[in-house]
């Protein structure tokens, strides 16, 4: 059994040194053509957190998504939280987001269209109503975990379909999902 697993694990490292950094398996692609540069796109849309039965949070998160060429990786350099209200037990707050810890990495395995964003942390701050200038916050979240990222398109990016895996919020078990449109929409790829 050991031996077999070894040949297999020699067999997948030698395809990938075999594809090298000019072979479609291990890049990035603009507009079809092997991405040769780094490359940055915008990604916007509606995200939800969630600790089920409890509360959470509806926003609009914006991130700029960075691609290294001849590597299945790249970065999320920023991230914006905008259109914040609570929900559940704190429905009707305002709140505000940062993202922490960035830049958050993601890597896409070999023969797979779905993307690993690791170390994913969104620390919330919840206002009352009445807080329009959010000077006191009345309760705070921080959520962490990894998010995984499905492309409409694995040939040409246009949005990603965003879910949560392993998150918690404040140590709870909680979920974040969410759609994300790509600008520009439809250059980029990795398949």
């Amino acid at each position: 059994m050991i031996k077999k697993t070894l040949l297999l694990v020699g067999v997948a490292l030698a395809l990938v040194v075999a594809a090298g950094p000019g072979s479609a398996l291990a890049t990035w692609t603009h507009n079809g053509s092997e991405l040769t540069e780094e490359a940055e796109v915008e990604l916007s849309g509606p995200v939800a957190i969630e600790v089920p039965g409890v509360a959470g949070a509806h926003f609009t998160l914006h991130l700029k998504k960075r691609f290294f060429p001849f590597l299945w990786t790249g970065q999320y350099t920023s991230a914006q939280v905008t259109n914040c209200t609570g929900t559940g037990a704190l429905n009707g707050f305002t709140c505000t987001g940062t993202a922490l810890g960035l830049p958050w990495t993601f890597h896409k395995p070999l023969f797979s269209s779905r993307i690993r964003i690791t170390n994913v942390r969104i620390l919330l701050h919840y206002y009352l109503p009445s807080d329009t200038t959010h000077a006191s916050p009345i309760a705070q979240t921080t959520t962490e975990g990894d998010v995984i990222a499905t492309p409409d398109n694995g040939e040409a990016f246009s949005s990603f379909e965003f879910e949560g895996e392993g998150m918690t919020t404040n140590g709870n078990p909680s979920t974040l999902s969410g759609e994300l449109a790509v600008t520009p929409a439809g250059t980029y790829g990795g398949e």
